[in-house]
């Protein structure tokens, strides 16, 4: 158990942002790019940890990123566990390195949402 951690999200651009009791939920109008998780994965130098349902698991020092995945096989977003106080900006360079389209990037310890 690595303790508190900050969450981010991945989701497709337009998705509708609810918190409730159960955390953070979304509303998905498409899907993520599986190219903008490998890139992800690349920019932070995330390794393969498991994978279980519908879900994969990578990471690497503070960063864990979950890939979560519709029923059909469809990616629907990522979720991202940021342990460090520095990470949030290594993600969000990591982001900017990629020029994403069609998605958007969540931190909600942040609200800032980055297209």
């Amino acid at each position: 158990m690595r303790g508190r951690y900050s969450a981010a999200f991945v989701i497709p651009r337009g998705s509708t942002k609810r918190l409730d009791t159960d955390g953070w939920t979304f509303l998905h109008h498409g899907v993520v790019s599986p190219e903008v998780k490998e890139g992800l994965i690349r920019e932070l130098g995330l390794d393969f940890i498991d994978s279980y349902d519908e879900a994969e698991k990578y990471g690497a020092g503070l960063v864990e990123l979950s890939a979560i995945h519709a029923a059909d096989g469809a990616l629907e977003e990522l979720y991202i566990k940021l342990y460090g106080s520095s990470d949030a900006t290594n993600l969000q360079r990591a982001w900017s390195v990629l020029k994403v389209t069609g998605c958007e990037l969540f931190i909600p310890s942040l609200r800032d949402t980055r297209g």
